[in-house]
């Protein structure tokens, strides 16, 4: 049994450690600047930190987690570029494919292994679980640590449980949400037996505590990021800053993308059973009422909160796959063979083919021009032995992952930031700033007095007309395709400009 769980997992893992090398397009800033860039700077003494480390709001104990893989590096002087940014993304694909694993073991024990291999083709078939498993986002620990507490709390390992969602806390605190409406099944738990309660609870004190030393220790004063994270987010509702959209947008857009037709899927699944048991569905028992009480208290709560993104979806799109398989497995296990083969067949072909278009899009095109033109850009300087490199990147805010993407410490990296105005922990008068209101000009100006002109230029196409302008006698050497979809400064391609003298 054990050999063959090895082999499942060895498989598992393959699968999540390839999806390292299909993917090479980005997703968004805070895969490497709430991560990898942080362990870098911590490992190799250089680097930035955004401005929520500068006031609290980020702890540090996953950083540290991606920072084991570049102490290795360093330590043999194996630290080029292609694996510093390559094995931050093999850790946390490690971490996926050990939530895969439990994942898997929890659907096989609550509701079968017939149902559990449905779910098992649903799960890796999903785009956006595949596009997001291999990326270093905390959305992605905290799915993986949260397929890995269902199966501790469905086996009842309740000391295990504790640790695992304890670690989940600290480093992203919402993942609360998720484990709320299991709350009561914990609390079962524990009055059916009360000597662990004490236990468990110095487990979760535990790792709070050390959690807190740590991010002391880094921040240089008491700092307890989840409260600060929490109070920013939530209580001061400051999180609008980054962008707003309508109550309904998980429901009626976001989740119709990620999960695909399996939502309607799931849509159906809570008709069916809504209807068949009414109100009394959660006192009752419902088959999926575990499933259902997560999807729905996550997107009720997560909707009250004006800033939203696709990521934060992440954490329940298994859970919907479950329902979507059940209500599957079930017209199997009935025999209705006419409606499986003239509705059901079809309908699972076209899921498969739009997954697979998404993915291959988004994983190879769509907002895949950044590392190309690094790539190129660290090139360059080598066979042209430049040994202090001067590179401007003229794009908005934290569109490059810096220092993990050309990791030399002899270059002088020239980027912007767009910090608050007011850069304090209470933020009462916080205001972003944002690319559009930099005057570009000026800027380059200032630049150019400090440091004199660049080796190398970045920036987005919309940006190529005034830069030829700028600066006549240089060359745009480099241009990738970066994506279909342009809005404000972000341009179907990113091009480099090269000064001509190299030549």
């Amino acid at each position: 049994m054990f050999a063959m769980e090895l082999k499942f997992f060895a498989a598992i893992l393959f699968f999540r450690f390839v999806m390292v090398f299909v993917i090479d397009t980005q997703f968004v800033p805070d895969e490497y600047w709430q991560g990898p860039e942080v362990a870098h700077k911590i490992v190799f003494g250089y680097g930035h930190l955004t401005w929520e480390w500068l006031t609290g709001l980020r702890s540090y104990i996953y950083p540290f987690f991606l920072a084991i893989p570049y102490w290795f590096l360093k330590h043999y002087n194996l630290d080029s570029r292609t694996m510093i940014m390559v094995a931050p993304r093999l850790q946390q694909s490690f971490v996926t494919a050990v939530g895969d694993f439990f994942y898997l073991k929890y659907s096989s024990r609550r509701y079968g292994s017939d149902l559990a291999s449905v779910v098992g083709w649903f799960y890796f078939s999903n785009w956006f679980i595949a596009y997001c498993g291999s990326r270093t986002l905390a959305n992605s620990m905290e799915m993986s640590l949260n397929m890995i507490g269902l199966y501790l709390l469905e086996t009842n390992d309740l000391y295990k449980f504790t640790f695992v969602m304890a670690l989940n806390f600290v480093m992203r605190p919402s993942a609360v949400v998720y484990w709320v409406p299991l709350a009561p099944k914990v609390l079962k738990e524990f009055y059916r037996r009360p000597y662990m309660f004490l236990s468990c609870c110095f487990i979760g004190f535990s790792i709070l505590h050390l959690t807190y030393l740590l991010d002391s220790s880094m921040y240089g004063k008491p700092t307890v990021t989840w409260w600060n994270f929490i109070d920013f987010n939530y209580i001061q509702g400051k999180s609008a800053l980054f962008g707003t959209h309508p109550f309904h947008w998980y429901m009626s857009s976001c989740l119709v993308l990620l999960a695909g037709g399996h939502f309607f899927v799931f849509l159906y699944a809570l008709y069916r059973d809504f209807r068949m048991f009414g109100l009394n569905y959660f006192t009752l028992g419902g088959p999926l009422y575990q499933e259902v009480a997560i999807i729905l208290f996550y997107v009720l709560i997560y909707s009250f909160v004006a800033h939203k993104e696709l990521r934060f979806m992440l954490p329940i799109i298994p859970n919907i796959l479950i329902i979507s398989a059940s209500i599957i497995n079930y017209w199997y296990r009935i025999g209705a063979r006419d409606f499986i083969n003239r509705f059901v067949v079809p309908f699972l072909a076209l899921t498969a083919l739009y997954d697979f278009i998404v993915l291959g899009y988004s994983s190879k095109y769509h907002l895949g021009g950044i590392a190309p033109a690094t790539g190129y850009i660290s090139e360059a300087i080598n066979e042209r032995h430049i040994k202090n490199p001067l590179i401007w990147i003229l794009m908005p805010c934290y569109s490059v992952p810096v220092y993990t993407q050309f990791h030399n410490p002899n270059a002088t990296i020239e980027f912007f930031t767009c910090p608050p105005i007011e850069l304090d922990l209470n933020m009462t008068n916080l205001q972003l700033r944002d690319f559009s209101d930099i005057d570009l000009e000026h800027w380059i100006r200032m630049k150019t007095a400090d440091y004199g002109h660049p080796d190398f230029a970045m920036f987005y196409s919309p940006l190529l007309t005034k830069m030829q302008r700028i600066y006549p006698h240089y060359r745009i050497c480099f241009e990738s395709f970066h994506t279909n979809f342009t809005e404000g400064n972000v341009g179907n391609f990113v091009n480099v400009m090269c000064r001509t003298d190299y030549d």
